[in-house]
């Protein structure tokens, strides 16, 4: 029999359960921990999600090939530090922390050589796992989103197979990234869109006449004060805990505003439109990458023609220059 613990069972270890019952095998055995024992109970009575609660971290962890830390990234220390005389030599320890650069620190601390670290962070296309608080696990949560995956040093193929297997049991897309640069990318996409939206509501509801405007704020206002519309402490935590890497992207938001505000002053609406149409662009490529696929054949053909039409002589040429250019915009250069 192949254990298999949880430790941690919220929306995202839950989930973790359900889509391990379902797909793993009758082979698989799932133990759940939680220091609260209610959400033990509604674990394995209401969602079914785990077979068996363990009493105590040390019952949980022992015997068990893979270990899925998911708990608050507060506990990571502490949780390691539990778990790390009782697992047997050549476990597998993985995690579900959105920060990734100071648990993989954590994990080179207190386990043993003996014992794979495996990190690791999965999204859901339809909740941001990272600040939901509750919610309907669902062994479907995952499917098809990405799930990062960065092996401390040291790990095991073994180990690493153990987490790529896991991952896609699950029905979710391995993603392997650097932790400096997957907790940086985190906090431009994640954690600034956070403090946007707080000092964007402090600017607006701060207002004398928010009372009167307040019932003129329907799409728009809600989609930018989306960030602050989660549990402030642990908007708070999430954004200290990443707060070095957040603050140079404050940073470039703060000098990009100020571009902004430059071009609006200064009545120039042929550049206005051309910084805001940069920015649509920008986003209807990330909203939906089809469409920006056929929008980037359209340029590369148009600009073929305008090479041939304009220099018959260099039609040859066209294709190749056209590669060209395209290719540097892709490298970003």
């Amino acid at each position: 029999m192949n254990k298999i613990t949880i430790i941690g069972l919220g929306l995202t270890g839950n989930s973790i359960g359900l889509g391990l019952k379902q797909s793993a095998g009758p082979d698989v055995r799932i133990t759940g921990f939680d220091p609260d024992s209610t959400l033990e109970q509604v674990a394995l009575r209401k969602y079914l999600s785990v077979h068996e609660i363990a009493p105590d971290l040390e019952r949980a962890v022992r015997g068990a090939s893979l270990v899925v830390i998911s708990t608050p990234i507060s506990a990571a220390r502490e949780v390691l530090e539990a778990i790390a005389p009782f697992l047997d030599r050549g476990a597998t320890v993985t995690d579900t922390l959105p920060l990734k650069e100071p648990v993989l620190a954590i994990s080179r601390a207190v386990l043993g050589p003996d014992t794979s670290f495996i990190g690791g962070h999965p999204f859901s296309l339809t909740v941001d796992l990272d600040v939901v608080n509750g919610g309907i696990p669902s062994a479907d949560l995952f499917a098809g989103a990405p799930w990062c995956i960065m092996p401390a040093p040291g790990a095991g193929n073994a180990a690493l197979n153990t987490v790529i297997n896991l991952v896609e049991t699950l029905g979710a897309k391995p993603l392997f990234i650097d932790p400096l640069e997957h907790d940086s990318f985190l906090a431009a996409v994640s954690h600034l869109p956070v403090a946007v939206s707080a000092a964007f509501i402090k600017a607006v509801a701060g207002s004398p006449a928010w009372g009167d405007m307040s019932a003129l704020a329907h799409g728009r206002f809600r989609a930018v004060s989306e960030g602050v519309a989660y549990d402030p402490q642990t908007l708070a935590d999430t954004l200290s805990q990443n707060s070095a890497l957040l603050l140079r992207w404050l940073d470039g938001y703060m000098n990009a505003l100020y571009d902004l505000r430059t071009l609006i002053a200064g009545g120039d609406i042929d550049a206005l439109a051309a910084t805001l149409t940069e920015a649509n662009q920008a986003r209807r490529a990330w909203a939906d990458p089809d469409v920006a696929d056929a929008d980037d054949a359209r340029l590369r053909s148009e600009l073929r023609d305008a090479i041939n039409d304009s220099r018959p002589s260099q039609a040859l040429m066209g294709t190749y220059l056209t590669e060209k250019i395209f290719r540097r915009k892709e490298r970003g250069g």
